[in-house]
């Protein structure tokens, strides 16, 4: 697909609309609907992605090294099936990192490639349509596009609170909510800053929704005390977008579990704690995990006293699993 038009919305958010012909198959299954796309590495012309790949990491699988794509989860922030164009809003970070440049530098003509869905049940969205319930949105500069979408979508009788956290105060937008949706906006604000605004909001113990999405540690914090406040957790949808120090490219290539367990190992004997051998033994005992033992004259470590063993790696979710099936596409 190609670059139509790119636009600043604030200091550090760019609308850059996208259009191509199989955007017109292009299926929304709700108001946070993610996608991939491969953002080209600085200086380098798109590289054409796999067409017929099962995953989106098979579908850069077979570009060398040192040209492959950067990819990046992105929220559909507006699709028009008829004009065949898709607006993706992203968040500018100084340093940046290769989508914040690519964006930043987009200008018309210029292309990507993009993995979406072609059917609605294609679990690449997370938001529930609960009108009944008070509303409770929570995010960041990363969760803003989704957040807008999802306000645009809400029923004029909705009632709630948006809590959104930007860098400044000119990163503030223009977003149409319901009446009875208040939003709240946080310049420069941190985890716990964001946390205190949400203490600060109506949480009835029953008829609420929460929708929550940014930082990975921030979300959890916020969703702990949502718990404590009373909300359950099937009124909760939460998403990290994303971890400080960390990047999708880390997915890319998964360390085989022998390794993770070794990697586990150092970091627990780096604790006082010396790892248990997985094998015939860990068998004999039924169990595939590798445990620690603790030292007898070693005190509880703060960190580690509330894992009594390592969990097995997790498996990756398949954000767009039905989508990556059936309609990994070049668009360009």
């Amino acid at each position: 697909m190609t670059v139509k038009d790119s636009r600043e919305l604030s200091p550090h958010a760019q609308r850059v609309t996208f259009t191509g012909e199989d955007l017109s198959r292009l299926v929304v299954g709700g108001p946070d609907q993610r996608v991939k796309l491969f953002v080209p590495r600085d200086g380098e012309p798109a590289p054409r992605v796999a067409p017929d790949a099962g995953t989106w990491r098979d579908a850069v699988a077979g570009i060398p090294a040192e040209q492959r794509p950067h990819p990046r989860t992105y929220t559909i922030r507006a699709h028009r099936p008829d004009a065949r164009e898709v607006d993706i809003d992203f968040a500018l970070r100084r340093p940046g990192g290769p989508a914040s440049r690519w964006a930043n530098e987009a200008r018309p003509g210029d292309s990507l490639d993009m993995l979406g869905p072609i059917v609605r049940e294609n679990g690449g969205f997370t938001f529930q349509d609960r009108p009944r319930d008070r509303q409770l949105l929570v995010g960041d500069q990363a969760a803003l596009p989704a957040i807008g979408a999802i306000l645009e979508s809400l029923p004029p009788g909705a009632r709630g609170d948006a809590v959104i956290a930007v860098p400044t105060d000119a990163d503030r937008q223009r977003l149409a909510a319901p009446d009875g949706v208040n939003v709240t906006w946080l310049p420069g604000a941190d985890g716990q800053a964001i946390l205190n605004a949400v203490a600060e909001t109506d949480v009835p113990r029953g008829g609420v929704y929460a929708w929550l999405a940014g930082e990975t540690s921030t979300v959890s914090a916020v969703r702990r005390h949502l718990a404590e406040r009373g909300v359950d957790r099937s009124s909760m949808t939460f998403m990290g977008y994303w971890r400080h120090g960390h990047s999708e490219e880390g997915r890319l290539q998964p360390k085989p579990a022998a390794e993770r367990r070794q990697q586990r190992g150092v970091t627990a004997a780096a604790q006082g704690f010396a790892p248990v051998r997985s094998g015939a033994d860990a068998r004999a005992q039924r169990s595939t995990r590798t445990h620690v033992e603790r030292p007898v004259d070693l005190r509880p470590d703060p960190e580690l006293r509330f894992r009594p063993g390592f969990r097995g790696a997790r498996k990756t979710h398949p954000a767009l699993s039905l989508a990556v099936e059936t309609t990994i596409k070049r668009m360009a």
